[in-house]
This record gives structure tokens, sequence and C-alpha cells, in this order.
């Protein structure tokens, strides 16, 4: 009887970066439509074109977010009113 002995499959990376959809962009955002499409026209933010669809790339996304301002909210601690 012949031995079957299984071949390692190699299967490629899986891929770093996602395309979202606007909706999916929004929720993350946590925005509305008509700001996601103020800030695409601000070019604060970039997206890309399938067929008639409209995608930001996950990489995108990120970088938009790490330059957001960073606020600083006061201690109120120990401040009499």
């Amino acid at each position: 009887m012949r031995s079957l002995s299984a071949t390692p499959v190699s299967f490629p990376p899986p891929l770093t970066v996602r395309l979202l959809s606007v909706s999916e962009a929004c929720a993350l955002l946590g925005i509305k439509r008509t700001r996601f499409y103020e800030l695409l026209k601000g070019h604060q933010l970039s997206a890309v074109k399938l067929g008639c669809r409209t995608f930001v790339r996950s990489d995108e996304l990120e970088r938009f977010i790490e330059a957001l301002e960073t606020i600083q909210i006061a201690s109120t601690k120990g401040v009499a009113p």
C-alpha cells in the first residue's frame, strides 16, 4: 500500500491593505457621509474608485487618524468652582 503524505501548501500572506466602503469608513470615524466627502474635497483624506463605487484604503484611514490633532483635557481635580 502506498503512503500518502500531505505536502505543505504555502499560501500568500494575507492582504494588509483593505478597501473600506464609504459607509464602513464613516462608521469607523464616527462621521456622516457629508463630512466624509468634505474631507475628500479638502484633500485631507483620499479615496479610490472601483467602477462607480468609492473606497478608502485602510492604510490611508490609519494615516488620517494618526494625523489628527491630539487635544489635552485639563484635569479639574482640586480646582474650586
